[in-house]
């Protein structure tokens, strides 16, 4: 196969012999040169002068003279002039920064295609003006003025700017473009090039186009178009539309006998293909299967230049680092890799995020040592102490983990650096690192030091680590690199413009860098597995080609653009609209598959991604039209299954087979017991049980900032077992009440004081929490005073609080120890009471067993069955043959007094009653532990409603 740039490098041979010194050539990037230079040694077996070689931007920046402003700079200066223009009516630079990027992509693409500015601009506020105006309106309001002022403006900006820009010798790309395109000759005078030479390129910006076209009258460029008949030739297939332009109507030679269209080929008709359509759930799931088609490759070429993954999302770099193969170690990456989507840029938003917030709740201590110290939010704390950096920093104490358990176990709710060394006194040395991010950033420059001091902090982590992560460890303190540099640069511009005015300004800035940002990859890029994004594919050629996520709104990215011009002016002024950026991205795809012979497309199958689901339709197109042009063509649909092996996906319903590993867990459980709360999950949905107690999924427990129905319940819970264990074996009575009473509001605060602070418990939703704990309780108290029974004999004694049932049993030989936790046990001469406690709602049709077959499949008696276990497990631990009593007290409505568990037999649980309740707990258990059943998603969907699972279900 003879790749495009053999062919550019055979023309340049063919046309100008071995003296190539003085031409130059243009491609679209600048990996096309590297590779360009390899052919050219295949035509002369002695040293040469290679020509001049360039991107196409570089060439225009070479041209030009200026030097290139970055995204940060061009804001700065930017603000400047806004600010100079707008004066006390300015926005802040962070709100600056929402809008002000749109803007200077909007001017940049106006002088790349040339637009008349003046007219341009002048019409937009025009069309702003009308889309206000109303008959019926008898003047305009601030708002609209301020709108049709915004409007007005963007023209003077423009000019303005534009202004500022080259009074420090600087310009954006679009400027760089319309200067060069408005004096190509005159700036061609110092260049000594024979012959200018574009190869590759497709769309081109309207300065591209009067610069091409320019240099061909004057007989001083050729065009080399990289293009394949199926295409052209084909006016439904939009790939072609802009070359299709230029074969008829541009660029038409002053010399005839200059080439005016050369190099289409025709191998979409002609050259046997092998295509793979891969449809894939989940869109990181795509790394595996580019992993698992990249090993069906021929060995001879599977990790050579000739084989390359292209990711159309590039943000699936680094999932598909992961996913290659270990004999995969000879990768070339042509991709930078965004700075935003790093470890270090979360780093750097939590700690943004951290003293904002700070300074923003202006929570201080007591006053201490003559000064308040700053208190921290708990959840910037957590995140912060959560971030992998963090907790690699402190690997050897462990401080980051201690602290987040600390803070979220006391649920402390604000805490300052000092509170948090108290926390652990022994640890006291290893805080240092604590105090310096928790150092308070109360302007630009000690936010700067406070970042700056984060990377000397990190640096020593990546630096002095054993060399079995070598690799790890350089991405790390590349990333570091990378932040110092945007650190640095920020400093920099703001000692020099003086813009930002507060932490909150720096942020934007900052986060405006990231977001531009890339993070480069060095590699051999002429061999090895080639990586890389779709843009790095122009001019280049592959025999293997493994294309991800290839999703319509991916590849083509959709109808969104974000601009402030609106469509119609785009049109009239000859600027790129959504289906120019739709042609585009359909040459790409095209001319990407147009030399290769094995090509697989994996698209994103998940239901959860709205139009993305859907394949591209280019893939369609693909589909449908390439097997009637070229019979030679194999194209095969496939779906990749790149989940767990064990989890089989049928009819949408998720199965987990019982392993080896799973059923040693299971054992474990056994040994360990099962509760009631465990066997209801169970009755619930076997594949909640699975994930909660085998696979131990479970939701990070954060602070209650105010206090959650469960911990009011156990606060209530304690309270109550405060009160009653000193008497317990003693007959209930009026004084005991009346004390009650009076305890009720100690208990209360001795409770909350496991949980919240005296000072978080002592305003807010916490104090009303705490009234309401207080008024439950004596309402409690009271209504149990008054149906004390007046029949002494009927009067029970508190037996046991917080009693721990615990009972085993066999079943098929294998051994399970099953257990609860009694509230509250009562005793009378003839009947034993099993009281618990709930603070939630409890409906009256809960507590009803109206058929003994219901206890493994009702889902909707799960409180029946726990009362039911409880009294099972209480008669077979202790042997007593008394009737049992099993019930609720519902602290919601205690009016409704004892709500007693009724079955078929009665209200009483007697012996009959249990025999029934064994049978089916036993075959219930032996459901559990049969090693052949599978864990299966529940067909109740109204289970999953507030089930913590039910994203990883899609329920």
């Amino acid at each position: 196969m003879k790749v495009f740039l053999h062919k550019v490098s055979d023309f340049i041979f063919s046309s100008y012999g071995e003296k190539i010194d003085d031409l130059c050539v243009v491609l679209p990037n600048r990996r096309a040169g590297l590779f360009l230079k390899q052919h050219f040694s295949d035509h002369s077996k002695q040293p040469l002068w290679a020509p001049a070689i360039f991107s196409i931007e570089d060439f225009i920046w070479d041209l030009s003279g200026l030097k290139k402003a970055d995204a940060a700079e061009q804001l700065y200066i930017f603000y400047a002039v806004y600010k100079a223009s707008e004066k006390e009516k300015a926005e802040p630079f962070e709100l600056f920064c929402k809008w002000a990027p749109t803007l200077l992509a909007d001017f940049n693409e106006t002088d790349a295609y040339l637009a008349d500015t003046e007219k341009l601009f002048g019409n937009l506020s025009d069309i702003k003006g009308i889309e206000e105006w109303s008959l019926n309106a008898t003047s305009l309001t601030d708002f609209q003025k301020q709108y049709l002022h915004f409007w007005a403006s963007i023209g003077h900006w423009y000019k303005k700017y534009k202004e500022a820009l080259l009074a420090e010798k600087l310009a954006y790309p679009g400027l760089a473009y319309r200067i060069v395109a408005e004096n190509i000759q005159e700036l061609l005078k110092g260049k000594n090039w024979q012959k200018i030479i574009f190869a590759g390129f497709n769309a081109l910006t309207a300065a591209e186009e009067k610069i091409i076209a320019s240099l061909r009258q004057n007989n001083l460029a050729d065009i080399l178009w990289d293009a394949d008949r199926y295409y052209i030739e084909n006016t439904a297939n939009e790939a072609g539309r802009f070359l299709r332009r230029y074969k008829k109507d541009y660029f038409k030679p002053a010399n005839l006998n200059s080439l005016v269209f050369e190099h289409i080929e025709d191998r979409f008709s002609t050259d046997e293909k092998n295509i793979t359509v891969v449809g894939v759930a989940r869109m990181v799931s795509q790394a595996k299967a580019a992993s698992h088609f990249l090993e069906t490759l021929p060995k001879d070429n599977r990790y050579s230049p000739q084989t390359a993954i292209v990711l159309a999302d590039e943000t699936l770099l680094i999932p598909l680092l992961h996913a290659l193969p270990k004999e995969a170690n000879n990768i070339n990456i042509t991709m930078g890799f965004p700075l935003r989507n790093t470890p270090i840029a979360s780093l750097v938003n939590a700690l943004f995020q951290l003293h904002l917030n700070a300074d923003r709740f202006k929570v201080k201590t007591a006053l201490r040592e003559g000064k308040r110290e700053q208190k921290f939010y708990h959840a910037d704390l957590t995140r912060l102490f959560r971030h992998p950096y963090i907790k690699q920093l402190f690997a050897a104490s462990g401080l980051a983990e201690k602290l987040t358990e600390r803070i979220s176990t006391k649920n402390i709710i604000f805490a300052s650096p000092v509170q948090m060394e108290n926390y652990f006194p022994f640890l006291k040395e290893q805080f240092a690192p604590i105090h310096t991010f928790l150092k308070p950033w109360t302007d630009i420059p000690s936010a700067l030091e406070g970042l700056k001091a984060m990377v000397e902090i990190l640096r020593p982590v990546f630096s002095s680590t054993s060399k079995e992560n070598e690799q790890s460890l350089n991405i790390e303190l590349e990333y570091l690199y990378q932040i110092h540099l945007i650190i640095s640069r920020a400093a920099t511009l703001h000692e020099k413009w003086n813009i930002a005015s507060d932490v909150s300004t720096l942020k934007a800035l900052i986060e405006q860098q990231l977001s531009s940002s890339t993070l480069p990859f060095e590699g051999e890029p002429l061999s090895g597995l080639q990586i890389m994004g779709v843009l790095e594919t122009r001019t280049l050629d592959f025999e293997n080609v493994i294309l991800l996520s290839a999703n319509e709104n991916i590849i083509p990215s959709g109808k969104t653009q974000h601009s402030f011009i609106v469509y119609d002016l785009r049109k009239y002024f000859n600027m790129p609209v959504w289906d120019d950026k739709d042609a585009v991205s359909g040459y790409h795809f095209y001319r990407l598959l147009q030399r290769a012979k094995n090509i697989f497309i994996v698209h994103n199958t998940d239901q959860e991604l709205f139009g993305n689901r859907e394949k591209s339709r280019f893939v369609t197109q693909l589909l449908y039209e390439l097997p009637v042009a070229n019979k030679k063509t194999k194209i095969t649909e496939v779906v990749f299954d790149a989940g767990n092996p064990e989890t089989n996906l049928e009819a949408d319903v998720i199965r987990i087979s019982k392993t080896d590993s799973i059923l040693s867990k299971m054992n474990e459980l056994a040994q360990k017991g099962l509760s009631p709360s465990l066997l209801n999950t169970y009755r619930d949905c076997s594949l909640k049980f699975y994930f909660h107690y085998v696979a131990h999924l479970r939701e990070q427990e954060e602070v209650e900032e105010t206090i959650e129905t469960h911990t009011l319940g156990t606060i209530i819970h304690k309270s109550l077992d405060e009160i009653y264990r000193p008497h317990l074996g003693q007959l209930l009575s009026q004084d005991f009440f009346d004390n009650a009473l009076k305890k009720v509001n100690h208990s209360v605060d001795a409770s909350f004081a496991n949980f919240f602070s005296l000072e978080e418990s002592s305003y807010g939703k916490n104090l009303l929490a705490k009234k309401i704990a207080v008024r439950y309780l004596e309402d409690y108290f009271k209504n149990e005073k008054k149906n004390l029974p007046k029949d002494k004999s009927k009067i029970a004694a508190v037996s046991e609080l917080e009693t721990t049932l615990e009972f085993s049993v066999s079943i098929n030989d294998k051994s399970i120890k099953l257990k609860g936790q009694a509230d509250r046990i009562d005793k009378t001469d003839d009947q034993i009471t099993l009281i618990d406690y709930k603070t939630g709602q409890t409906i009256p049709s809960e507590l009803k067993v109206k058929d003994w077959n219901e206890i493994i499949s009702n889902t909707k008696i799960g409180k029946s069955f726990q009362l039911l276990m409880y009294a099972w497990l209480y008669s077979r631990s202790t042997g007593n043959t008394l009737p049992i009593s099993s019930g609720i007290i519902s602290f919601r409505k205690l009016s409704s007094g004892f709500l007693t568990v009724s079955t078929p037999e009665g209200d009483l649980i007697k012996e009959n009653s249990l025999i029934h309740f064994e049978k089916a707990l036993f075959e219930l258990l032996a459901d559990l532990f049969n090693n052949d059943k599978s864990f299966v998603q529940t067909e109740e969907i109204s289970v999953c409603k507030n089930c913590d699972f039910k994203k990883i279900c899609r329920r």
